[in-house]
């Protein structure tokens, strides 16, 4: 049996934008490009037409090569920011950048990809 993935996540996604038409909020989803891989681009502008299509307000931080502190120092500022539901960062970066470091400073709240353990959204993605 074929099972069409396109399909299934339109589904999912019906289902998402009724639960965002719920909230009292709109949420927002800040999603960091820190990396030269072409096919990263297309997956973060992939996240953010379904991210717009469900309700979600999503934007894109983008950091150059030599802008690690200012990338870790941005995370702090939208770990803060009560305004800011959700964080992602796009895998893969620079190749000099510890993506680690970057993942750890996110608030485990705001980790959408749930790879952080205090995360709600724990076990999203990991496999």
């Amino acid at each position: 049996m074929k099972v069409s993935g396109k399909a299934v996540a339109d589904i999912i996604a019906k289902k998402l934008q009724a639960e965002v038409e719920k909230l009292a909020v709109k949420p927002t989803l800040v999603i960091i490009l820190a990396g030269d891989n072409p096919a990263s681009r297309i997956y973060v502008n992939n996240k953010i037409k379904r991210a717009k299509e469900v309700g979600v307000d999503a934007r894109l931080f983008e950091f150059s090569k030599d802008q690690f502190q200012k990338c870790l120092e941005t995370i702090d500022k939208l770990n803060k920011d009560k305004n800011i539901h959700g964080i992602i960062i796009q895998y893969p970066v620079f190749d000099d950048w510890d993506f680690d470091s970057l993942l750890a400073k996110i608030d485990p709240k705001k980790d959408v990809d749930g790879f952080l353990q205090d995360s709600p959204f724990f076990g999203a993605t990991a496999v």
